[in-house]
């Protein structure tokens, strides 16, 4: 959802999110969530909580041809509607609004461009030679 966001929200972009669009399903933070899932680690022997991973344990084989959107898209579709998931569904940490997970990832955002809000301890004293004059 993050990448679609950021590719949304592009300079001289003429893409954007629909308005319809409102709500996300992650299956992956279900999964991890949900110990009782038959996907999650604690029932399963699947590898990571990664797509690849999860759609290697129902289906058997490695997915070809990962990080295309569309085959991510498909491979999610078969984790979402498999019969170990689909209980899963309407749990209350399955669907999320679009507009918390883009106020979150703004957020982080910000967070990372602010100063450190520790302070260096006192003793602390940088070596000369790492200056460089210009």
């Amino acid at each position: 959802m993050r990448w679609i966001y950021k590719v949304a929200q592009a300079p001289n972009t003429t893409l954007s999110l629909p308005d319809e669009i409102q709500y996300f399903l992650d299956p992956f933070k279900v999964i991890y969530q949900h110990r009782s899932c038959k996907l999650n680690k604690s029932k399963s022997f699947i590898e990571s909580y990664s797509l690849g991973a999860v759609w290697k344990y129902i289906k058997g084989r490695p997915l070809e041809g990962a990080h295309n959107s569309l085959i991510d898209a498909k491979a999610q579709t078969d984790i979402v509607l498999h019969k170990d998931f689909i209980d899963y569904i309407d749990k209350t940490k399955s669907v999320r609004t679009i507009d918390s997970i883009i106020m979150k990832y703004q957020q982080n955002e910000i967070r990372k461009k602010l100063e450190p809000v520790r302070l260096v301890h006192g003793n602390w004293q940088e070596p000369r030679s790492s200056w460089k004059l210009d």
